[in-house]
């Protein structure tokens, strides 16, 4: 209810130079790769949704806006449910308002950028993780990798530990020779 205000407001900052004309890209041409706008190399995953939800209802700051806050209610989920498996249903309620009501993650929350829906998959990766799942925390690790690393890539020891990660929860024979089978 506290955004109804701000769902009218034109695209501000990275939201116009960068962000909204790559998903409008995706919208129009189904290209990756934005050619409106200088591409930074940041992971289309955000743009995408965007551009689904634009393509379903319509282009508009209105829908973007709706669909960024829906982003930001999974967010807020995934605190929540992280918050109720380490501790209890009392501090996940009080993690969530406040959460909620911090000025950082309320501003954010209903602009077209990727940090907002990073944080909500990894809370859901932490989520999984702590409840023993390790192939749904290596999903949703692997998906707020591609909401928001432009620079994955040329590092490969990102790419290694991501490799060597998934190795040792799925079992897989090359590693018992590994240190960090031993650790």
């Amino acid at each position: 209810m506290l955004h109804i205000p701000l769902l009218h407001l034109p695209y501000f900052w990275d939201e116009g130079g960068y962000y909204i004309p790559a998903a409008r890209d995706i919208l129009l041409t189904g290209s990756l790769i934005p050619h409106s706008t200088v591409s930074n190399a940041h992971p289309p995953l955000v743009m995408a949704w965007l551009a689904l939800w634009w393509k379903v209802i319509g282009y508009a700051p209105l829908v973007t806006r709706t669909a960024m806050l829906i982003l930001a209610a999974f967010s807020l989920a995934g605190v929540f449910r992280l918050a109720e498996r380490v501790s209890n249903t009392n501090v996940a309620i009080a993690s969530t308002l406040l959460t909620a009501l911090y000025p950082v993650f309320f501003a954010q929350s209903s602009l077209a950028q990727v940090d907002l829906a990073a944080a909500g998959l990894t809370f859901w990766a932490l989520s999984a993780y702590v409840e023993g799942q390790w192939i749904a925390a290596a999903v949703w690790f692997a998906l707020a990798a591609l909401a928001i690393i432009e620079n994955l890539a040329p590092q490969p020891w990102v790419g290694w530990g991501l490799i060597v990660t998934a190795a040792y929860f799925l079992g897989l024979p090359f590693l018992r020779h590994s240190p960090l089978a031993h650790g």
